[in-house]
């Protein structure tokens, strides 16, 4: 699993990061509202933290 999660982390290293404006699309596309006061996280979850 530890390899899987290293592929992952790397795969996004190397993806471009998106745009507010690509952000912006895909929510509309979702249906979903992105809020500018929701606090920004690092996406550093564990499998024991989703669990």
């Amino acid at each position: 699993m530890a390899q899987a999660q290293e592929w992952g982390r790397r795969q996004a290293a190397r993806s471009p990061k998106w745009t507010a404006d690509k952000w912006r699309r895909v929510a509309t596309v979702l249906g979903v509202e992105i809020r500018r006061d929701a606090p920004q996280t690092a996406s550093e979850d564990t499998e024991e933290d989703v669990a």
